[in-house]
């Protein structure tokens, strides 16, 4: 009887998937010639039109333009695939082969003859006579997707410009009803000058200098002196450095440094210097290692990388798709000017970026992954590099501290119930005598033995890093955490 009911089980089950199966088979498209005027645009008029038509456009698609059916609507799926109508989202969405997503949604389907015109018009090129102009006029109207086009303002000659941008100011000048402010003498000239290219403010000598410099063009040498240092270069490449999310460490919990980071940094800023073409400078940072300059790629792994990996599965793939966001968005908003991350998850609202675009550039960086590899450098002689490290460091030897030395001293008063209510400044208070963090039977420096917090709280005020500068434990820009015990050497 059991062996009877399973079988009656699978043959119910069977006959339910074949069901289905017939259901969702496409209607055979007809096999003669359509034409779109007679009957393909009445039937879209019937059926399509009051919901993606000219005055109303459910979705964002429009099945009366040509360019729209093509393009697709808000889900980024074109709506007709030219000669093949099988693929095409049009056709698969008016046979109702996804029960949620049929159309229309309300009222008599299409019927299998309808369908088929349907079908053969789309194998047969889906020609729209007359649709060329209609298929040009549709524009993105949003000034970013505009061509640039050359647009000089109308001014008087003879005026203070020397320069096409200096018309674009004289033009908004005299639209505000401004007049332009007194010239600048020439100490200001190069400070504004140097505190603009550089960063830096010039020296009292380099005023003097241009002050007293005589030669008529003497200012355009000033500006080719300053395009010129490799001041420029660093001053400017921090700009570039901030939009590509740069760093020297990986950032997130364990903060790791990156000790090669330097090799993009300072190709950007010999970039600057070497006034590299603008379009050549994007290709070697998308592409440098296809193009023989591997360090230009040191712009896809620039920003944050979380090194701390998940034995989950799950974690470690949602962990790689945060990478690539990170990598997708600081790739738009770099050389697109466009915020591309809505797209990860939706067709972007505002933007023309559909969700298959957003994985489309995904696929192109899917090979990118954090990590060190060999690349080519110039061989230099490190006797000079080394010679400048020794003489830095014996310079600032006399600023930095041993470690043994930077213990934190502590002072004794009051509990730390009373330190909640306040303390009175040292100046104020009887001198205590001072204690050094030392763990039990060992000498100062090696490292402390941690013991169980005292039951009543001693300590008021920190001598941070042994450098004098004591103020209130609630104060201190670092944490205290109960639990070391304060010894006298």
């Amino acid at each position: 009887m059991a062996y009877t009911r399973t079988t009656l089980a699978l043959t119910v089950l069977l006959a339910s998937l074949a069901g289905i199966a017939e259901a969702q088979e496409l209607p055979p498209a007809l096999d003669r010639p359509v034409d779109y005027d007679k009957e393909i645009q009445p039937l879209l008029q019937k059926r399509c039109l009051g919901c993606h038509g000219e005055k109303k456009q459910k979705g964002k698609l429009r099945l009366d333009l040509l360019s729209n059916l093509l393009s697709g609507g808000e889900s980024g799926e074109p709506a007709l695939v030219r000669g093949n109508s099988s693929e095409s989202h049009l056709v698969k969405l008016v046979a109702g082969l996804d029960p949620e997503l049929v159309m229309p949604p309300r009222g008599k389907r299409l019927s299998a003859g309808e369908i088929g015109l349907l079908r053969a018009w789309i194998d047969q090129g889906a020609k729209m006579p007359e649709q060329k102009e209609k298929t040009e006029a549709v524009q993105l109207d949003h000034w970013a997707f505009k061509p640039p086009a050359a647009k000089r303002p109308q001014i008087k000659p003879g005026g203070w410009e020397q320069n096409p941008v200096d018309s674009f100011v004289q033009a908004r000048l005299k639209e505000s009803g401004l007049d332009t402010s007194p010239r600048a003498d020439r100490s200001s000239l190069i400070r504004r000058l140097r505190l603009v290219m550089h960063g830096l403010p010039p020296s009292s000598e380099e005023i003097e200098a241009f002050v007293s410099d005589k030669r008529p063009d003497a200012w355009e040498r000033l500006v080719d002196d300053a395009l010129e240092s490799n001041h420029y270069g660093e001053r400017w490449a921090r700009h570039w450095l901030d939009i590509i999310r740069f760093g020297e460490t990986t950032g997130f919990e364990t903060n790791r440094p990156r000790p090669t980071a330097w090799h993009y940094r300072d190709y950007v800023i010999r970039s600057f210097n070497e006034d590299k073409p603008y379009d050549e400078f994007v290709r070697e940072q998308v592409a440098g290692d296809a193009l023989g300059n591997g360090l230009a790629t040191g712009f896809l792994v620039a920003g944050p990388h979380d090194i701390v990996k998940s034995p989950d599965i799950n974690l470690t793939l949602m962990q790689r798709q945060d990478e690539l966001a990170d990598l997708i968005n600081v790739t738009g908003t770099t050389f697109l000017g466009l915020t591309l991350g809505c797209a990860r998850c939706h067709n972007h609202k505002f933007d023309p970026v559909s969700q298959r675009d957003y994985y489309s550039i995904q696929a192109t960086f899917a090979g990118v992954q954090h990590a060190e590899r060999l690349i080519k450098t110039e061989r230099k002689d490190p006797s000079s590099v080394d010679l400048e490290i020794s003489r830095l460091k014996a310079k600032l030897g006399k600023f930095i501290q041993p470690t043994s030395d930077k213990l934190l001293m502590l002072g004794e008063t009051e509990g730390l119930n009373e330190l909640g209510r306040g303390s009175p400044p040292p100046a104020l208070r009887k001198p205590q005598p001072r204690r050094t963090l030392h763990p039990v039977g060992k000498p100062a420096g090696e490292r402390l033995r941690r013991l169980a917090a005292p039951a009543q709280g001693s300590v008021s005020y920190l001598d941070i890093l042994g450098f004098g500068i004591r103020q209130p434990l609630r104060q201190c820009p670092i944490s205290y955490r109960p639990g070391w015990e304060p010894r006298n050497p």
